[in-house]
Protein backbone atom coordinates (compact mmCIF):
# COMPACT_ATOMS: atom_id res chain seq x y z
CA UNK A 1 0.00 0.00 0.00
CA UNK A 2 1.24 4.02 -0.73
CA UNK A 3 1.15 6.29 1.48
CA UNK A 4 -2.06 8.07 0.30
CA UNK A 5 -3.82 5.08 1.20
CA UNK A 6 -2.48 4.50 4.61
CA UNK A 7 -3.39 8.10 5.26
CA UNK A 8 -6.96 6.71 4.05
CA UNK A 9 -7.28 3.92 6.10
CA UNK A 10 -6.19 5.98 9.53
CA UNK A 11 -7.92 9.31 8.83
CA UNK A 12 -10.50 8.50 6.43
CA UNK A 13 -11.30 8.97 2.70
CA UNK A 14 -11.37 12.54 2.31
CA UNK A 15 -8.05 13.06 4.25
CA UNK A 16 -6.36 10.64 1.47
CA UNK A 17 -8.46 12.19 -0.91
CA UNK A 18 -7.37 16.09 0.16
CA UNK A 19 -3.63 14.78 0.20
CA UNK A 20 -3.73 13.44 -3.09
CA UNK A 21 -5.11 16.94 -4.90
CA UNK A 22 -2.54 18.54 -2.41
CA UNK A 23 0.45 16.66 -4.31
CA UNK A 24 -1.39 17.00 -7.72
CA UNK A 25 -1.44 21.11 -8.00
CA UNK A 26 1.55 21.01 -5.81
CA UNK A 27 3.14 19.54 -9.37
CA UNK A 28 1.01 21.91 -11.58
CA UNK A 29 2.10 24.84 -9.64
CA UNK A 30 5.82 24.03 -10.29
CA UNK A 31 5.47 23.67 -14.01
CA UNK A 32 3.29 27.13 -14.06
CA UNK A 33 5.78 28.85 -12.29
CA UNK A 34 8.36 27.95 -14.65
CA UNK A 35 5.96 28.85 -17.68
CA UNK A 36 5.42 32.26 -16.01
CA UNK A 37 9.02 32.53 -16.26
CA UNK A 38 9.81 31.72 -19.12
CA UNK A 39 6.85 33.46 -20.59
CA UNK A 40 8.30 36.70 -18.59
CA UNK A 41 11.93 35.71 -20.31
CA UNK A 42 10.35 35.85 -23.93
CA UNK A 43 8.70 39.26 -23.50
CA UNK A 44 11.64 40.88 -21.79
CA UNK A 45 13.86 39.95 -24.32
CA UNK A 46 11.67 40.39 -27.35
CA UNK A 47 10.99 36.75 -27.97
CA UNK A 48 8.01 34.64 -29.35
CA UNK A 49 7.22 31.28 -28.58
CA UNK A 50 6.74 29.28 -31.60
CA UNK A 51 3.43 27.86 -30.71
CA UNK A 52 2.26 31.63 -30.81
CA UNK A 53 4.58 32.34 -34.10
CA UNK A 54 2.67 29.52 -35.43
CA UNK A 55 -1.10 30.52 -34.52
CA UNK A 56 -0.71 34.07 -35.84
CA UNK A 57 1.34 32.82 -39.63
CA UNK A 58 -1.85 33.07 -41.60
CA UNK A 59 -1.38 36.54 -41.09
CA UNK A 60 1.71 36.25 -43.28
CA UNK A 61 -0.89 35.22 -46.41
CA UNK A 62 -2.03 39.22 -46.26
CA UNK A 63 1.32 40.24 -47.57
CA UNK A 64 1.51 41.49 -50.58
CA UNK A 65 3.88 43.73 -53.06
CA UNK A 66 2.71 46.99 -51.33
CA UNK A 67 5.08 48.05 -49.40
CA UNK A 68 2.31 50.00 -47.11
CA UNK A 69 0.35 46.85 -46.71
CA UNK A 70 3.05 45.16 -45.95
CA UNK A 71 3.77 47.52 -43.32
CA UNK A 72 0.81 47.42 -41.78
CA UNK A 73 0.48 43.38 -41.52
CA UNK A 74 3.77 43.52 -39.82
CA UNK A 75 2.69 45.96 -37.53
CA UNK A 76 -0.56 44.59 -36.70
CA UNK A 77 1.58 40.73 -36.49
CA UNK A 78 3.43 42.27 -34.00
CA UNK A 79 1.11 43.94 -32.08
CA UNK A 80 -1.32 41.36 -31.91
CA UNK A 81 1.39 38.61 -30.77
CA UNK A 82 2.65 40.89 -28.15
CA UNK A 83 -1.22 40.95 -27.25
CA UNK A 84 -1.38 37.20 -27.14
CA UNK A 85 1.80 36.97 -25.31
CA UNK A 86 0.54 39.09 -22.20
CA UNK A 87 -2.66 37.63 -21.95
CA UNK A 88 -0.53 34.47 -21.69
CA UNK A 89 1.28 35.82 -19.07
CA UNK A 90 -1.33 36.96 -17.36
CA UNK A 91 -3.73 33.45 -17.42
CA UNK A 92 -0.47 31.90 -15.53
CA UNK A 93 -0.35 34.37 -13.16
CA UNK A 94 -3.72 33.79 -12.77
CA UNK A 95 -3.80 30.49 -12.93
CA UNK A 96 -0.79 30.28 -10.00
CA UNK A 97 -2.95 32.22 -7.71
CA UNK A 98 -5.94 30.15 -8.05
CA UNK A 99 -3.52 26.96 -7.62
CA UNK A 100 -1.62 29.17 -4.58
CA UNK A 101 -5.18 30.01 -3.00
CA UNK A 102 -6.80 25.91 -2.59
CA UNK A 103 -3.51 25.20 -1.40
CA UNK A 104 -3.46 27.20 1.33
CA UNK A 105 -7.10 26.12 1.96
CA UNK A 106 -6.41 22.13 1.77
CA UNK A 107 -3.70 23.18 3.85
CA UNK A 108 -6.32 24.33 6.79
CA UNK A 109 -8.45 21.37 6.17
CA UNK A 110 -5.65 19.26 6.32
CA UNK A 111 -4.96 20.66 9.97
CA UNK A 112 -8.13 19.48 10.86
CA UNK A 113 -8.18 15.66 9.66
CA UNK A 114 -4.29 14.38 10.17
CA UNK A 115 -1.68 15.10 12.92
CA UNK A 116 0.48 17.56 12.38
CA UNK A 117 3.33 15.26 12.37
CA UNK A 118 2.30 13.46 9.13
CA UNK A 119 2.00 16.80 7.26
CA UNK A 120 5.34 18.23 8.69
CA UNK A 121 6.82 15.29 6.85
CA UNK A 122 4.28 15.47 3.60
CA UNK A 123 5.28 19.26 3.26
CA UNK A 124 8.52 18.50 3.46
CA UNK A 125 8.66 15.65 0.62
CA UNK A 126 6.49 18.24 -1.88
CA UNK A 127 8.67 20.66 -1.56
CA UNK A 128 11.66 17.99 -2.24
CA UNK A 129 8.96 17.03 -5.32
CA UNK A 130 8.22 20.46 -6.42
CA UNK A 131 11.97 21.29 -6.59
CA UNK A 132 12.55 18.52 -8.60
CA UNK A 133 9.67 19.34 -10.97
CA UNK A 134 10.67 22.42 -11.45
CA UNK A 135 14.48 22.05 -11.47
CA UNK A 136 13.11 19.64 -14.38
CA UNK A 137 11.00 22.14 -15.90
CA UNK A 138 13.63 24.40 -15.99
CA UNK A 139 15.95 22.88 -17.89
CA UNK A 140 13.47 21.88 -20.69
CA UNK A 141 12.22 25.74 -20.56
CA UNK A 142 15.85 27.11 -20.83
CA UNK A 143 16.77 24.58 -23.44
CA UNK A 144 13.82 25.57 -26.00
CA UNK A 145 14.34 29.87 -24.80
CA UNK A 146 18.18 28.86 -25.96
CA UNK A 147 16.85 27.37 -29.18
CA UNK A 148 14.51 30.23 -30.09
CA UNK A 149 17.54 32.87 -29.25
CA UNK A 150 19.71 31.26 -31.47
CA UNK A 151 17.50 30.94 -34.34
CA UNK A 152 16.20 34.60 -33.68
CA UNK A 153 20.04 35.42 -33.76
CA UNK A 154 20.35 33.50 -36.93
CA UNK A 155 17.75 35.91 -38.93
CA UNK A 156 19.42 38.77 -38.19
CA UNK A 157 21.84 39.24 -41.07
CA UNK A 158 25.62 39.90 -40.19
CA UNK A 159 28.83 39.01 -41.60
CA UNK A 160 31.94 38.08 -39.91
CA UNK A 161 34.14 40.27 -41.61
CA UNK A 162 32.11 43.39 -40.16
CA UNK A 163 33.46 42.58 -36.72
CA UNK A 164 37.39 42.36 -36.29
CA UNK A 165 38.50 41.05 -33.24
CA UNK A 166 42.55 41.69 -32.64
CA UNK A 167 42.18 40.62 -29.16
CA UNK A 168 42.25 36.93 -27.16
CA UNK A 169 39.71 37.86 -25.77
CA UNK A 170 36.54 35.19 -26.85
CA UNK A 171 33.33 37.86 -27.54
CA UNK A 172 29.93 35.84 -26.59
CA UNK A 173 28.12 34.97 -30.16
CA UNK A 174 24.73 37.87 -28.92
CA UNK A 175 27.36 40.27 -28.15
CA UNK A 176 29.14 39.75 -31.84
CA UNK A 177 25.83 40.29 -33.33
CA UNK A 178 25.34 43.62 -31.76
CA UNK A 179 28.60 44.71 -32.19
CA UNK A 180 28.66 43.86 -36.11
CA UNK A 181 26.02 45.85 -36.92
CA UNK A 182 28.01 48.85 -36.42
CA UNK A 183 27.72 52.82 -35.09
CA UNK A 184 24.88 53.08 -37.68
CA UNK A 185 22.09 50.80 -36.61
CA UNK A 186 19.65 52.17 -34.38
CA UNK A 187 17.66 51.25 -31.98
CA UNK A 188 14.21 52.51 -31.53
CA UNK A 189 14.72 53.97 -27.90
CA UNK A 190 12.84 53.33 -24.88
CA UNK A 191 11.13 56.33 -23.69
CA UNK A 192 12.04 55.66 -19.98
CA UNK A 193 15.20 55.09 -19.95
CA UNK A 194 16.90 56.43 -22.83
CA UNK A 195 15.30 59.36 -23.91
CA UNK A 196 15.36 62.57 -21.75
CA UNK A 197 12.04 63.62 -21.49
CA UNK A 198 12.46 66.71 -19.06
CA UNK A 199 14.87 67.98 -21.71
CA UNK A 200 12.74 67.63 -24.28
CA UNK A 201 9.74 69.45 -22.14
CA UNK A 202 12.50 72.56 -21.70
CA UNK A 203 13.48 72.59 -25.51
CA UNK A 204 9.78 72.54 -26.36
CA UNK A 205 8.94 75.25 -23.96
CA UNK A 206 11.47 77.77 -24.77
CA UNK A 207 10.69 76.98 -28.90
CA UNK A 208 6.74 77.42 -27.34
CA UNK A 209 7.56 80.87 -26.19
CA UNK A 210 8.94 82.45 -29.44
CA UNK A 211 5.50 81.20 -30.73
CA UNK A 212 2.96 84.85 -30.63
CA UNK A 213 1.26 84.37 -26.58
CA UNK A 214 -2.07 84.00 -28.01
CA UNK A 215 -1.02 80.55 -29.61
CA UNK A 216 1.08 79.17 -27.06
CA UNK A 217 -1.08 77.33 -24.52
CA UNK A 218 -2.46 75.89 -27.68
CA UNK A 219 0.62 74.74 -28.72
CA UNK A 220 1.70 73.64 -25.26
CA UNK A 221 -1.02 71.00 -24.92
CA UNK A 222 -0.83 69.66 -28.29
CA UNK A 223 3.22 68.78 -27.41
CA UNK A 224 2.22 67.86 -24.27
CA UNK A 225 -0.75 65.23 -25.26
CA UNK A 226 1.93 64.48 -28.06
CA UNK A 227 4.81 63.45 -25.42
CA UNK A 228 2.46 61.57 -22.93
CA UNK A 229 1.42 59.38 -25.38
CA UNK A 230 4.47 59.05 -27.15
CA UNK A 231 5.85 57.75 -23.70
CA UNK A 232 2.71 55.97 -22.38
CA UNK A 233 2.50 53.76 -25.63
CA UNK A 234 5.62 52.72 -26.06
CA UNK A 235 7.35 52.46 -22.14
CA UNK A 236 6.32 48.65 -21.77
CA UNK A 237 7.57 48.02 -25.81
CA UNK A 238 10.17 45.09 -25.43
CA UNK A 239 12.38 43.43 -28.46
CA UNK A 240 15.38 41.67 -29.46
CA UNK A 241 17.00 44.52 -30.03
CA UNK A 242 17.08 45.89 -26.95
CA UNK A 243 18.21 42.92 -25.33
CA UNK A 244 20.91 42.08 -27.56
CA UNK A 245 22.14 46.02 -26.77
CA UNK A 246 21.47 45.62 -22.82
CA UNK A 247 24.02 42.36 -22.80
CA UNK A 248 26.63 44.22 -24.63
CA UNK A 249 26.85 46.98 -22.70
CA UNK A 250 26.97 44.80 -19.65
CA UNK A 251 29.73 43.13 -21.57
CA UNK A 252 31.75 45.94 -22.37
CA UNK A 253 31.19 47.69 -18.61
CA UNK A 254 32.81 44.70 -17.29
CA UNK A 255 35.72 44.45 -19.87
CA UNK A 256 37.42 47.90 -19.64
CA UNK A 257 40.13 46.70 -20.48
CA UNK A 258 38.72 46.52 -24.45
CA UNK A 259 38.41 49.46 -26.74
CA UNK A 260 36.12 48.97 -29.01
CA UNK A 261 36.20 51.68 -31.98
CA UNK A 262 34.73 51.64 -36.17
CA UNK A 263 37.45 51.25 -38.81
CA UNK A 264 38.40 54.02 -40.60
CA UNK A 265 36.77 52.56 -43.20
CA UNK A 266 34.14 49.87 -44.70
CA UNK A 267 31.53 50.38 -41.53
CA UNK A 268 33.80 47.93 -39.78
CA UNK A 269 33.62 47.09 -36.10
CA UNK A 270 37.20 46.72 -34.79
CA UNK A 271 38.10 45.56 -30.94
CA UNK A 272 41.43 46.41 -29.27
CA UNK A 273 42.98 45.71 -26.00
CA UNK A 274 43.46 48.95 -24.75
CA UNK A 275 47.26 47.95 -24.43
CA UNK A 276 47.07 47.55 -28.45
CA UNK A 277 45.45 50.78 -28.52
CA UNK A 278 47.79 53.01 -26.69
CA UNK A 279 50.74 51.27 -28.42
CA UNK A 280 49.58 52.06 -31.98
CA UNK A 281 48.67 55.47 -30.76
CA UNK A 282 51.96 56.18 -29.00
CA UNK A 283 53.69 54.94 -31.85
CA UNK A 284 52.16 57.12 -33.59
CA UNK A 285 52.52 60.69 -32.06
CA UNK A 286 56.63 59.68 -31.94
CA UNK A 287 56.65 61.04 -35.23
CA UNK A 288 58.69 64.19 -34.56
CA UNK A 289 58.33 65.87 -37.91
CA UNK A 290 54.23 66.49 -37.26
CA UNK A 291 53.67 66.36 -33.51
CA UNK A 292 55.58 68.28 -30.58
CA UNK A 293 55.12 67.61 -27.01
CA UNK A 294 54.42 70.95 -25.11
CA UNK A 295 55.41 71.79 -21.54
CA UNK A 296 51.84 73.25 -20.59
CA UNK A 297 48.00 73.71 -21.67
CA UNK A 298 48.30 76.50 -24.39
CA UNK A 299 43.84 76.79 -24.46
CA UNK A 300 43.97 79.95 -22.49
CA UNK A 301 46.52 81.16 -24.97
CA UNK A 302 44.89 80.46 -28.25
CA UNK A 303 41.62 81.44 -26.59
CA UNK A 304 42.74 84.57 -26.20
CA UNK A 305 44.28 85.07 -29.77
CA UNK A 306 41.00 83.57 -30.96
CA UNK A 307 39.06 86.15 -29.49
CA UNK A 308 41.60 88.84 -30.86
CA UNK A 309 41.27 87.88 -34.28
CA UNK A 310 37.34 87.72 -33.98
CA UNK A 311 37.87 91.82 -32.12
CA UNK A 312 39.33 92.37 -35.59
CA UNK A 313 36.97 91.18 -37.46
CA UNK A 314 33.99 93.17 -35.98
CA UNK A 315 36.22 96.28 -35.67
CA UNK A 316 36.93 96.91 -39.50
CA UNK A 317 33.09 95.85 -39.76
CA UNK A 318 33.97 92.06 -41.65
CA UNK A 319 31.58 90.57 -39.30
CA UNK A 320 28.45 92.24 -37.09
CA UNK A 321 28.08 91.87 -33.44
CA UNK A 322 26.01 88.75 -33.64
CA UNK A 323 28.78 86.70 -35.54
CA UNK A 324 31.41 88.46 -33.25
CA UNK A 325 29.75 86.56 -30.00
CA UNK A 326 29.04 83.25 -31.47
CA UNK A 327 33.24 83.06 -33.03
CA UNK A 328 34.20 84.73 -29.06
CA UNK A 329 34.80 81.63 -26.81
CA UNK A 330 35.03 81.71 -22.90
CA UNK A 331 35.37 78.48 -21.67
CA UNK A 332 37.68 76.43 -24.42
CA UNK A 333 38.55 73.04 -23.83
CA UNK A 334 41.96 71.22 -25.53
CA UNK A 335 40.93 69.12 -28.14
CA UNK A 336 41.39 65.62 -27.42
CA UNK A 337 42.85 62.64 -29.96
CA UNK A 338 41.53 59.05 -30.87
CA UNK A 339 42.55 56.84 -33.96
CA UNK A 340 40.16 54.92 -35.92
CA UNK A 341 42.08 51.32 -36.92
CA UNK A 342 42.99 51.29 -40.81
CA UNK A 343 42.03 47.30 -41.29
CA UNK A 344 42.95 47.75 -45.02
CA UNK A 345 46.74 48.38 -44.32
CA UNK A 346 49.52 45.67 -42.84
CA UNK A 347 49.86 46.01 -39.34
CA UNK A 348 46.36 47.78 -38.94
CA UNK A 349 48.08 51.54 -38.15
CA UNK A 350 45.63 54.26 -36.08
CA UNK A 351 44.29 57.00 -38.65
CA UNK A 352 44.54 59.92 -36.28
CA UNK A 353 41.15 62.31 -35.49
CA UNK A 354 41.44 64.96 -33.26
CA UNK A 355 37.65 66.23 -31.92
CA UNK A 356 37.44 69.73 -31.28
CA UNK A 357 34.17 70.69 -30.01
CA UNK A 358 34.90 73.03 -27.44
CA UNK A 359 38.12 73.81 -28.73
CA UNK A 360 39.10 77.69 -28.94
CA UNK A 361 38.98 78.16 -32.48
CA UNK A 362 36.65 75.83 -33.35
CA UNK A 363 33.54 78.38 -34.26
CA UNK A 364 35.90 80.82 -36.13
CA UNK A 365 37.04 77.32 -38.33
CA UNK A 366 33.81 76.69 -39.12
CA UNK A 367 33.34 80.05 -40.14
CA UNK A 368 36.28 79.83 -43.10
CA UNK A 369 35.19 76.57 -43.37
CA UNK A 370 31.90 77.92 -44.94
CA UNK A 371 34.00 81.16 -46.87
CA UNK A 372 36.23 78.45 -48.55
CA UNK A 373 33.22 75.66 -49.38
CA UNK A 374 31.29 78.92 -50.88
CA UNK A 375 33.97 80.24 -52.46
CA UNK A 376 34.83 77.14 -54.19
CA UNK A 377 31.87 75.64 -54.77
CA UNK A 378 32.37 75.10 -58.52
CA UNK A 379 36.03 74.46 -58.08
CA UNK A 380 36.17 70.41 -58.06
CA UNK A 381 36.09 68.81 -61.53
CA UNK A 382 36.78 65.45 -60.01
CA UNK A 383 35.28 65.22 -56.70
CA UNK A 384 32.36 62.58 -55.66
CA UNK A 385 30.51 63.21 -52.90
CA UNK A 386 29.70 59.70 -51.77
CA UNK A 387 29.19 55.94 -53.79
CA UNK A 388 25.59 57.11 -55.30
CA UNK A 389 26.73 59.70 -56.98
CA UNK A 390 30.25 57.79 -58.03
CA UNK A 391 27.57 55.12 -59.41
CA UNK A 392 25.44 57.53 -61.09
CA UNK A 393 28.31 58.81 -63.00
CA UNK A 394 30.33 55.54 -64.05
CA UNK A 395 27.63 53.56 -65.10
CA UNK A 396 27.74 52.50 -69.13
CA UNK A 397 31.13 53.84 -69.21
CA UNK A 398 33.30 52.41 -72.05
CA UNK A 399 36.69 51.95 -70.92
CA UNK A 400 39.51 51.84 -73.95
CA UNK A 401 41.23 48.88 -75.12
CA UNK A 402 44.41 48.50 -73.24
CA UNK A 403 43.31 50.43 -70.08
CA UNK A 404 43.29 49.63 -66.80
CA UNK A 405 42.28 50.83 -63.59
CA UNK A 406 44.15 51.79 -60.36
CA UNK A 407 43.58 53.47 -56.95
CA UNK A 408 45.89 56.25 -55.97
CA UNK A 409 45.59 57.09 -52.19
CA UNK A 410 47.37 59.91 -50.53
CA UNK A 411 49.34 58.73 -47.73
CA UNK A 412 48.58 60.93 -44.67
CA UNK A 413 47.28 63.53 -46.93
CA UNK A 414 45.82 66.00 -43.98
CA UNK A 415 49.64 65.78 -41.90
CA UNK A 416 50.78 67.09 -45.18
CA UNK A 417 49.05 69.84 -46.34
CA UNK A 418 51.69 72.02 -45.41
CA UNK A 419 50.70 75.64 -44.51
CA UNK A 420 52.69 77.49 -47.27
CA UNK A 421 51.59 74.96 -50.03
CA UNK A 422 47.46 76.43 -48.38
CA UNK A 423 48.57 79.92 -48.93
CA UNK A 424 49.78 79.91 -52.25
CA UNK A 425 47.06 78.35 -53.43
CA UNK A 426 44.69 80.67 -52.05
CA UNK A 427 46.65 84.11 -53.03
CA UNK A 428 46.39 82.35 -56.31
CA UNK A 429 42.56 81.91 -56.11
CA UNK A 430 42.07 85.09 -54.18
CA UNK A 431 39.49 86.25 -57.10
CA UNK A 432 36.78 83.67 -55.91
CA UNK A 433 37.51 84.10 -52.44
CA UNK A 434 37.16 87.67 -52.68
CA UNK A 435 33.55 87.20 -54.28
CA UNK A 436 31.93 85.67 -51.05
CA UNK A 437 34.46 87.93 -48.21
CA UNK A 438 34.89 91.52 -47.57
CA UNK A 439 38.02 90.06 -45.27
CA UNK A 440 41.20 91.84 -47.21
CA UNK A 441 43.53 88.75 -47.81
CA UNK A 442 46.41 89.52 -45.10
CA UNK A 443 43.77 89.16 -42.33
CA UNK A 444 42.15 85.78 -44.05
CA UNK A 445 45.44 84.59 -44.27
CA UNK A 446 46.92 85.62 -40.59
CA UNK A 447 43.08 83.54 -39.60
CA UNK A 448 44.52 80.56 -41.45
CA UNK A 449 47.92 79.93 -40.27
CA UNK A 450 46.24 81.03 -36.75
CA UNK A 451 43.94 78.10 -37.32
CA UNK A 452 47.44 75.61 -38.22
CA UNK A 453 49.05 76.69 -35.92
CA UNK A 454 46.46 75.84 -33.10
CA UNK A 455 46.70 72.38 -34.07
CA UNK A 456 46.95 70.81 -30.52
CA UNK A 457 45.51 68.03 -28.64
CA UNK A 458 45.99 66.44 -25.06
CA UNK A 459 46.47 62.54 -24.82
CA UNK A 460 46.66 60.56 -21.72
CA UNK A 461 47.15 63.95 -19.90
CA UNK A 462 49.98 64.83 -22.47
CA UNK A 463 49.80 67.98 -24.38
CA UNK A 464 51.17 67.67 -28.24
CA UNK A 465 50.95 70.15 -30.70
CA UNK A 466 50.67 69.45 -34.60
CA UNK A 467 54.07 71.13 -35.81
CA UNK A 468 52.92 70.33 -39.65
CA UNK A 469 49.93 69.90 -41.70
CA UNK A 470 46.32 70.17 -40.85
CA UNK A 471 44.72 68.39 -38.17
CA UNK A 472 42.85 65.35 -38.73
CA UNK A 473 38.75 66.37 -37.62
CA UNK A 474 39.62 70.17 -37.37
CA UNK A 475 36.99 72.07 -39.02
CA UNK A 476 38.74 73.51 -42.20
CA UNK A 477 40.76 70.47 -42.84
CA UNK A 478 38.13 68.49 -45.22
CA UNK A 479 37.41 71.59 -47.22
CA UNK A 480 41.37 72.50 -47.79
CA UNK A 481 42.10 68.92 -48.65
CA UNK A 482 39.56 68.83 -51.16
CA UNK A 483 40.82 72.26 -52.58
CA UNK A 484 44.40 70.72 -52.63
CA UNK A 485 43.91 68.03 -53.98
CA UNK A 486 41.65 69.67 -56.91
CA UNK A 487 44.72 71.72 -57.52
CA UNK A 488 46.93 68.89 -57.37
CA UNK A 489 44.43 66.85 -59.95
CA UNK A 490 44.17 70.24 -62.62
CA UNK A 491 48.49 70.24 -62.31
CA UNK A 492 48.65 66.60 -62.79
CA UNK A 493 46.37 65.15 -65.03
CA UNK A 494 47.44 67.66 -68.08
CA UNK A 495 51.22 66.66 -67.58
CA UNK A 496 50.53 62.64 -68.52
CA UNK A 497 51.99 61.72 -71.71
CA UNK A 498 48.53 59.90 -72.74
CA UNK A 499 44.32 60.34 -71.79
CA UNK A 500 43.20 59.51 -69.11
CA UNK A 501 39.26 58.73 -69.24
CA UNK A 502 38.38 58.10 -65.80
CA UNK A 503 39.33 60.61 -62.86
CA UNK A 504 37.43 60.20 -59.76
CA UNK A 505 38.78 61.77 -56.50
CA UNK A 506 37.38 61.62 -53.23
CA UNK A 507 39.41 63.05 -50.30
CA UNK A 508 42.81 61.37 -50.39
CA UNK A 509 41.13 58.50 -52.84
CA UNK A 510 41.49 59.12 -56.37
CA UNK A 511 40.31 56.60 -58.96
CA UNK A 512 42.32 56.84 -62.70
CA UNK A 513 42.31 54.48 -65.95
CA UNK A 514 45.51 54.37 -67.74
CA UNK A 515 47.28 52.50 -70.03
CA UNK A 516 48.67 49.24 -68.35
CA UNK A 517 51.97 49.66 -68.53
CA UNK A 518 51.83 53.22 -67.18
CA UNK A 519 51.23 52.63 -63.23
CA UNK A 520 54.63 53.94 -62.70
CA UNK A 521 55.24 57.12 -64.99
CA UNK A 522 51.86 58.17 -63.04
CA UNK A 523 53.42 57.70 -59.86
CA UNK A 524 56.32 59.80 -60.58
CA UNK A 525 54.31 62.81 -61.83
CA UNK A 526 51.69 62.56 -59.04
CA UNK A 527 54.38 62.33 -56.53
CA UNK A 528 56.11 64.99 -58.19
CA UNK A 529 53.78 67.86 -57.34
CA UNK A 530 54.25 68.32 -53.70
CA UNK A 531 57.84 67.57 -51.71
CA UNK A 532 55.51 66.38 -48.48
CA UNK A 533 52.56 64.35 -50.55
CA UNK A 534 52.70 61.34 -51.48
CA UNK A 535 50.61 58.38 -53.34
CA UNK A 536 50.73 54.59 -53.58
CA UNK A 537 49.14 53.16 -56.23
CA UNK A 538 46.80 49.92 -55.93
CA UNK A 539 46.07 47.96 -59.24
CA UNK A 540 43.93 45.47 -60.01
CA UNK A 541 43.84 42.05 -57.65
CA UNK A 542 41.87 39.34 -58.51
CA UNK A 543 40.29 41.74 -61.85
CA UNK A 544 39.25 44.37 -58.99
CA UNK A 545 40.21 47.40 -57.95
CA UNK A 546 38.56 49.25 -53.84
CA UNK A 547 37.62 53.00 -54.72
CA UNK A 548 35.58 54.50 -51.80
CA UNK A 549 32.95 51.80 -50.56
CA UNK A 550 33.08 50.17 -53.96
CA UNK A 551 35.07 47.72 -56.08
CA UNK A 552 35.42 48.23 -59.57
CA UNK A 553 35.60 44.04 -60.83
CA UNK A 554 36.28 43.19 -64.39
CA UNK A 555 34.52 41.17 -65.88
CA UNK A 556 35.98 39.21 -69.12
CA UNK A 557 32.88 36.78 -70.17
CA UNK A 558 30.81 38.78 -72.14
CA UNK A 559 32.14 39.93 -75.60
CA UNK A 560 29.91 41.80 -78.66
CA UNK A 561 32.54 41.79 -81.42
CA UNK A 562 36.30 41.08 -82.52
CA UNK A 563 37.65 44.99 -80.78
CA UNK A 564 37.76 44.32 -76.91
CA UNK A 565 36.39 47.27 -75.03
CA UNK A 566 35.30 47.51 -71.45
CA UNK A 567 31.82 48.49 -70.52
CA UNK A 568 31.07 49.71 -66.68
CA UNK A 569 27.61 48.88 -64.98
CA UNK A 570 26.63 49.61 -61.61
CA UNK A 571 25.18 46.86 -58.88
CA UNK A 572 23.70 47.76 -55.65
CA UNK A 573 23.99 45.32 -52.73
CA UNK A 574 21.95 45.19 -49.55
CA UNK A 575 24.52 45.08 -47.29
CA UNK A 576 25.12 47.60 -44.73
CA UNK A 577 25.10 50.75 -45.02
CA UNK A 578 23.95 50.35 -48.76
CA UNK A 579 27.34 49.09 -49.98
CA UNK A 580 27.80 49.52 -54.19
CA UNK A 581 29.61 47.38 -56.26
CA UNK A 582 31.18 48.22 -58.95
CA UNK A 583 30.74 46.04 -61.99
CA UNK A 584 33.62 46.11 -65.03
CA UNK A 585 32.73 43.72 -67.93
CA UNK A 586 33.99 43.27 -71.23
CA UNK A 587 31.32 44.03 -74.25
Amino acid sequence: MGFFDDVGLAYGRTASEQMRLWAHLNTKLARLACRRNFLLHCRTTGILPRHIVQNIKCLTNLLSDDAENNRKVSLFNKKISTRILNMEISFTIKKINNFSSTLEYLKTELLVLVPTSILERFYISQNRSYKKVFSNNKKLLEKKFLALKKRKIQSIQIRDEWLCNLTTTQIPTEVKVILSLGPKFGVAPLPVKDIPIKNIVADVENIINLAPITRQNILRAKCTNAITNFVHNSKMTHNFEHYLLTNARRFVKTHDDLVITPADKGNITVILSTEQYEQKMNQLLQDSSVYKQLRRDPTNEFQCKNNKIVKQLKDKGFIDASMARKLTTYKAIPPRIYGLPKVHKADIPLRPIVSTIGSASVELSQFMTQILTEAFSDFHDYTIADSFQFASKINNFILPQGYKLISLDAVSLFTNISLELVIQIIQQEWSRVSQVTTIDISLFLIIIKFLFESSYFVFKGSFISQIFGCAMGSKISPILANIVMSVLLKYCIPLLPFQVPITYQYVDDLLLAIPEDRTATTLAVFNNYDPHIKFTAEEETENGVPFLDTKAIRCAELRKSAIQTFFITVKKSCLRSLRTMVTLGCF
